[in-house]
């Protein structure tokens, strides 16, 4: 029996990254699966996948004492288990598992990234550059460490390259993926519509435009507000709907208080955290993501409404861009530019031919290019079983 473990901060990026891995994994003989990971309302779930569950808990803010914790935890289980594939998600188990599956012997480790985060923003104060180095020079240990390197961004693959972090044998690059079945218009109940747009308060004649993504400034939030108040001063029956959770414990975090002031003013309605993200889009014209953040190239806020038929507007940034073909299935637009956000929108919604247009071609595109069946069957198949079984491994 082959053992393989996902390393990740929580129940929720276990089922969201890796679910159809796990079906993959499944249909294969003699493998076991288990999912290290803080507990939470989405581990029932993963169990009844099939996959044991290992609970350690994983604070995702820089704590040292909390970190260390982390990290000899994470050494007792893989000093008590022997598995044979570790696959570290996120900076901190790529950091931790990594050096913990490594002191222990587990020696076929994959770090997976899906973009960089705060910590490589360019603008940095002098405690955030210091910070950043100690987090390069332990991400230098990791990827040494590591059989193979995950990545979905090719800047963050080319910036590691010249960094000297990782060797680029042991590069993996592919595209993000989704769940093009799940994320699909003919999947969604449309009585799940009707009830949406009435909690909502949306009717037929409304365009909606929806960002969904964590509640920091670097994902373009003031941007996305400001934007909402230039097309609603001119067209007053367009919603805007804001979709994501406080962070309050996270530098440049957006403060509760900032977002009921401007909610108040009638400018955007914010839904906080929903799990009828899928239903969200459904409802909604135009999907935003106006990001400056470290995103992993292709992020699943564009991703997954181009999948339900929508056109996308974001940001020219190399992090954000990827998914976009200008003038086919959305726009570009300069970061921290709520005004050139702003045209961009009102010229879709005001275009019900071009628009229709643009998201047809946004689902072709998610089919042909981000189907997480092809991608996660390229990993297992071309990277686990095969470099595995010829380094006898497994």
């Amino acid at each position: 029996m082959q053992r393989i473990v996902l390393v990740s901060p929580d129940g929720f990026s276990i089922l969201n990254i890796f679910k159809e891995l796990i079906n993959i994994i499944n249909r294969e003989k003699n493998w076991e699966i288990i999912a290290i990971c803080s507990s939470d309302k989405y581990i029932p779930v993963i169990k009844e996948l099939g996959v044991k569950h290992i609970s350690i808990k994983m604070d995702r803010y820089i704590s040292p004492l909390q970190d260390l914790g982390y990290l000899i935890a994470l050494y007792k289980v893989f000093k008590n288990e022997h598995f044979d594939v570790v696959i570290n998600f996120t900076l901190k188990p790529i950091i931790y598992g990594t050096i913990a599956a490594k002191l222990t012997g587990n020696n076929f480790i994959i770090s997976a990234f899906r973009g960089l985060g705060r910590i490589f923003q360019s603008e940095l104060d002098t405690k955030g550059r210091f910070l950043k180095y100690v987090v390069m020079g332990l991400l230098w240990v990791a990827c040494t460490c590591s059989r193979k390197v995950w990545f979905t961004n090719k800047n963050d693959c080319s910036y590691f390259l010249s960094k000297g972090i990782v060797r680029e044998h042991k590069i993996i690059l592919t595209n993000n993926g989704i769940n093009i079945e799940h994320f699909s218009l003919g999947a969604v109940d449309k009585t799940k519509m009707h009830d949406l747009r009435k909690e909502l308060s949306i009717n037929e004649d409304n365009r909606v435009i929806i960002m969904v993504a964590r509640l920091l400034w670097p994902k373009g939030i003031k941007e996305f507000v400001d934007a909402a108040k230039i097309v609603i001063e001119e067209y007053p029956s367009v919603k805007f709907l804001l979709v994501g959770s406080l962070e309050d414990k996270t530098p440049q975090y957006v403060p509760e208080s900032f977002l009921k002031e401007h909610e108040k003013l009638g400018y955007f309605k914010w839904l906080g955290f929903r799990e009828d993200v899928r239903e969200l889009y459904a409802i909604s014209d135009i999907a935003v993501l106006p990001s400056y953040y470290k995103e992993g190239g292709y992020p699943r806020a564009l991703l997954e409404p181009m999948a339900m038929g929508k056109p996308v507007i974001t940001t020219d940034t190399p992090e954000c861009r990827g998914p976009v073909e200008v003038g086919k299935n959305g726009y570009l637009v300069p970061a921290k530019d709520a005004k050139s956000l702003a045209n961009a929108i009102k010229d879709l919604f005001n275009d019900d031919e071009k628009r229709d247009m643009f998201g047809s071609f946004s689902r072709l595109k998610a089919v042909n290019e981000f189907d997480e069946k092809v991608i996660m069957s390229k990993i297992f198949n071309e990277i686990i079983l095969q470099t595995c079984r010829s380094s006898n491994v497994c």
